[in-house]
């Protein structure tokens, strides 16, 4: 059995590590809610182009042709739904869509 005095210490020590826990959390969070301000702020369409969609297009088949090797499709078809506002994949022919730059 351990004396008071252990105990005390015992609990002290696993108190502070409970807070180190805790500041480091809270400042990963952080960290995470700047960097996605900041995302969200770099206008990701000044200098981009355009497509008019052809008949049997989809997001994915139009990103295939535009994306660059390397380049994270699904983030790019993320944000053309953005840029134009496309709560759907879907796109219909003769349909211009604005395309990351």
């Amino acid at each position: 059995m351990l004396r008071r005095s252990e105990r005390t210490s015992a609990r002290r020590r696993a108190s502070f590590l409970r807070r180190r826990f805790a500041a480091a959390v809270l400042a990963a969070g952080l960290v995470a809610v700047v960097h996605g301000a900041a995302v969200r702020a770099t206008p990701s369409h000044i200098g981009g182009s355009t497509v008019v969609v052809q008949a049997g297009d989809t997001l994915w088949s139009i990103g295939r042709r535009h994306v660059a090797a390397g380049t994270d499709l699904r983030r790019w078809v993320f944000e053309v739904q953005h840029l134009n506002g496309l709560h759907a994949g879907a796109v219909t022919a003769g349909q211009t869509l604005r395309l990351p730059g």
